[in-house]
């Protein structure tokens, strides 16, 4: 079967980064958490999911477990957080239903959602910096990157819509699975070759979070860019980094600084409404 194959790729990543609450004192106008029960035999996280959506002046979060939570909240991958001891048996799944201020907006959900998480759950974190093992995605000299630049314009000002860890699994017509995971899409076809699809560099170094080390983009490339490569057998490294090389680029083993939070206390359950 292709679907387990394909959801080897399955990463949800947030594309807006988290600030300290602490400096910002950003929060939601009004939040409301509540616990979502999982029945036994029913199934849950199928069909599209999406971490976070912002409507206007309305913001939906989860359902998620504290452990993704958190991530959610300060933008940072599994491999970079460090849960308590007390997280580690902690099943409960939790969704806010909230609005921003007035004059509120969408690219500050994430620092609202970190002092929703401080205020109600006693969230207390550190951040350590440290050097690590990484890939390095770098320009190969002289390559042509990618099938050149997209159509597309980036949007200016502060957005009223916006959504975060959006996933979704479909069969089309050809018996295909096909997953858009919130700006990258994989498509697997009944050889089981993969084909990946993305519009910028920053969508194809989260594409490459499940290489053996983390991937920091070092190309300077910021504007839209075609991207689109064939990998056979999914999910094997050696061929996920010659594919990149046919784009363009190398990857490039080194060290590099990376930050990690640590959570140092946390309820396992919110205060009450």
């Amino acid at each position: 079967m292709l679907k387990p194959t394909i959801s080897l790729f399955l990463t949800t990543v947030c594309t807006v980064l988290g600030q300290s609450n602490a400096v910002t004192g950003l929060a939601f106008e009004v939040a409301t958490i509540k616990p979502v029960k999982v029945v036994a035999g029913q199934p849950f996280g199928t069909g599209r999911q999406v971490d976070v959506q912002v409507d206007r002046e309305d913001v939906r979060i989860g359902p998620m477990d504290l452990n993704r939570l958190i991530r959610t909240a300060y933008a940072v991958p599994a491999r970079q957080f460090v849960p308590s001891a007390s997280m580690r048996e902690n099943f409960n799944l939790f969704e806010i239903v909230a609005k921003l201020p007035p004059n509120g907006t969408a690219n500050q959900v994430l620092v609202m959602l970190q002092t929703l998480l401080a205020e109600r759950f006693e969230l207390k974190i550190r951040r350590e910096t440290a050097e690590a093992d990484t890939f390095s995605l770098i320009r190969q000299p002289g390559a042509k990157v990618g099938s050149g630049s997209t159509d597309s314009s980036e949007a200016k000002g502060d957005p009223e819509h916006l959504t975060i860890g959006e996933s979704s699994m479909k069969v089309d017509r050809d018996g295909q699975y096909v997953m858009k995971i919130n700006d990258f899409t994989l498509s697997t076809n009944a050889d089981g070759v993969a084909h990946f699809e993305a519009s910028s560099v920053a969508a194809l170094t989260k594409f490459l979070s499940p290489l053996p080390f983390p991937v920091v983009d070092k190309t300077g490339i910021t504007s839209p860019v075609k991207l689109a490569m064939d990998i056979y057998p999914p999910g094997n490294g050696v061929e996920m980094i010659k594919a990149v090389e046919k784009l363009g680029f190398k990857l490039v083993r080194e060290k590099n600084p990376l930050e990690r939070i640590i959570v140092e206390s946390v309820r396992q359950m919110p205060t009450e409404n």
